[in-house]
């Protein structure tokens, strides 16, 4: 509950402690903040104590979701660092002062079992690299590290850039994509799977609307039938290509989306461990179907059927 914060010793209480990282930015209503307060009640409702940087924003709203679920909140704090922030924000129960920034990161890692990296800002990109150095050096060692979750697409592009750029293990991080799928997972298990169909849809969609705008009736049914049955086997394609690459598997968890009686489609194709990670992200959909399309115009070509280049036009 919102009261004034008092300096305390971390190792005071029994629950484990959550570090979560965000942004100082946000107020009370905006998606952003909400998330975060959702985040804070969940960790709260699993037992979890919760530890941020103490200040506002999406710090405020994570003490506060824990708070209200009656958690321990740990605000730890950077006065010289943020000397126009007036201490921590009125849900922190217990404020640990640091003397900088770089300090203050390692008190929250050092107290906590787990840390959540939510949206932010440079600051919080500062922060989640700490701590997957401080996972990576200790998988170096031998010793298991902490979680390091990552929340929202941002991270979800930049974390396997990086790894691919400085050539270090992506897999230190886990990355979430959607806030559903970290706070609300159950429904997402049932209503995830959509949203990037919905997104999908919209490709067939301009071109059926684009074709019966100017032809006639019987045509424009035509042509939305063979589209169709056109974009479900380039996604089926696409989509399995990926999906065996990387993960081993093919047509996983159809059951949840087609019922019990689809269950004999899900196979498993290569040993578990031994799937390519960069094919079930972003860029491994840009690879297949790049190669896919390669492999159309080899079959075309083998044919003797023209080649039309995109955007060529006739003489005369």
């Amino acid at each position: 509950m919102p009261g004034e914060a008092n300096t305390v010793e971390p190792h005071r209480g029994t629950a484990p402690i959550v570090a979560v990282f965000g942004s100082s930015a946000g107020r009370p209503g905006d998606p952003g903040y909400e998330e975060a307060r959702a985040c804070g009640r969940l960790l709260a409702e699993a037992g979890y104590a919760v530890a941020t940087g103490g200040y506002g924003g999406t710090m405020e709203a994570c003490s506060r979701g824990a708070a209200e679920a009656g958690a321990r909140v740990i605000g730890v704090t950077a006065p010289a660092a943020f000397p126009g922030r007036s201490g921590a924000n009125a849900w922190v129960g217990e404020e640990m002062p640091t003397g900088t920034i770089t300090e203050r990161i390692h008190r929250i890692l050092s107290m906590s079992a787990a840390c959540v990296t939510l949206d932010g800002s440079i600051g919080t990109l500062t922060e989640l690299m700490v701590a997957w150095n401080v996972a990576y050096i200790a998988g170096l060692a031998g010793v298991p590290g902490r979680p390091v979750i990552a929340v929202g697409p941002a991270w979800a592009a930049l974390v396997p850039e990086l790894a691919a750029r400085v050539a270090t293990d992506a897999s230190m991080v886990t990355l979430v994509d959607l806030s559903m799928n970290a706070w609300m997972h159950e429904l997402y298990k049932v209503l995830g799977l959509f949203i990037p169909l919905i997104v999908s849809n919209c490709l067939p969609l301009a071109r059926l609307e684009a074709f019966a705008a100017r032809e006639p009736v019987l045509p424009s049914l035509a042509d939305g039938l063979f589209m169709g049955i056109g974009f479900t086997l380039a996604l089926t394609a696409i989509g399995a290509v990926r999906e065996v690459l990387g993960a081993g598997t093919l047509f996983a968890d159809a059951a949840l989306l087609l019922g019990p009686g689809f269950k004999f489609m899900e196979l498993r194709l290569l040993p578990e461990h031994m799937g390519v990670l960069m094919m079930i992200l972003p860029p491994g959909g840009f690879l297949v179907t790049g190669l896919l399309v390669v492999a159309k115009r080899m079959v075309d070509v083998r044919a003797g059927k023209p080649i039309q280049m995109a955007g060529a036009h006739s003489a005369g």
